[in-house]
């Protein structure tokens, strides 16, 4: 079997973690299939580039987006992902919403006219207001794709009925352990990982390190945007054990490592527990829903430790699941 990964972009290191969890998790389910992962930054560059300048400021700001850029350059954009054959395609993460099917939607619809099924898995929205359900629906519709395995509860209530095969499960992240085991660390440290929110009040007698998760340019979006989130930024380089890296592995061996993890990243603290150490997240936002799947304590309210046998039992399900799914889309 021929598995096709859709990666989504790791401007944000987070979705890293995301996309090597779903293959450690592919890879568990169909041991003796090829996967084959294609990155999804060239429909992402595009999509900011056709929206332009105005519709990218539109974005932070949270109004309705304004199209002013160059829209051709989303035909000449050339996917990976367009070159190579495949029995299925496999799309995770936080992808159901406008920001991320807006950019990965024309790409899904020339799969689908090639008769390559598309499993959406550890599917999420960054929100669940009607006009993005409305928006979400109506892409689906026009994919005709099989089965969803969703990562809060909110998104299989909402998309469920859509697929054929559909189940409430846990976030691809969580397989990261799965993917790579850091060395341990010769030092004890806390983290406390805020690119947006101001952080948190704790006290530690324990070194703090401070990563960012957006270590990478974004020469798609344009001066003005990079201008509004600048002050962010500055703040952010005056501050004691700041850390950024172009590997998920660097940031995986301080999750593996820290005693405790602050932060205003779903994918911080994710990667956190997922190693068996205790985690804090604090920021509104609907994604944090994924944690509710998982946890019995509320991660807002504290640190708090997943205990390893309830993960196990969790991704040893949805493993399954997968399996199932593959067997019948596939055969």
């Amino acid at each position: 079997m021929r598995i096709l990964l859709l990666r989504t972009w790791l401007t944000n290191i987070g979705n890293g973690f995301i996309d090597k969890g779903a293959k450690a998790l592919l890879e568990q389910a169909a041991p003796d299939s090829t996967i084959i992962e294609v990155s999804g930054y060239p429909n992402i560059s595009a999509e900011r580039k056709a929206k332009g300048e105005i519709g990218n400021i539109s974005n932070v700001l949270g109004v309705p987006q304004i199209r002013n850029g160059s829209p051709d350059i989303q035909d000449r954009m050339v996917n990976i992902a367009d070159f190579v054959d495949a029995d299925v395609a496999v799309l995770p993460g936080c992808i159901l919403y406008e920001f991320a099917l807006d950019a990965y939607h024309d790409l899904l619809k020339r799969l689908n006219r090639r008769n390559i099924p598309i499993i959406f898995l550890g599917a999420g929205g960054g929100n669940y207001e009607v006009g993005t359900q409305r928006y979400v629906r109506k892409v689906i519709d026009s994919l005709h794709s099989p089965a969803i395995i969703t990562r809060d509860q909110t998104a299989y209530d909402c998309y469920s009925s859509e697929f054929e095969h559909s189940f409430s499960g846990i976030d691809c992240a969580f397989y990261i352990s799965d993917w790579y085991e850091p060395p341990t660390s010769t030092n004890n440290f806390v983290i406390s990982a805020f690119d947006r929110a101001e952080e948190t009040n704790f006290t530690t007698e324990l070194p703090v390190i401070r990563p960012h998760h957006n270590p990478f340019m974004k020469p798609h979006e344009g001066a003005v945007k990079n201008l509004i989130w600048g002050q962010k930024n500055q703040e952010y380089f005056e501050s004691e054990n700041i850390f950024m890296s172009d590997t998920l592995e660097d940031y995986l061996f301080l999750y593996a490592n820290t005693d405790v993890t602050y932060s205003d990243r779903i994918h911080s603290c994710v990667p956190t527990l997922a190693y068996g150490n205790k985690a804090m997240f604090d920021f509104k936002t609907p994604r944090a829903k994924l944690f509710d799947q998982i946890l019995e304590e509320d991660i807002t309210e504290g640190p708090v430790r997943l205990p390893e046998q309830v993960l196990q039992d969790k991704k040893e399900k949805q493993i399954n699941q997968v399996k199932d799914i593959l067997r019948e889309v596939v055969g």
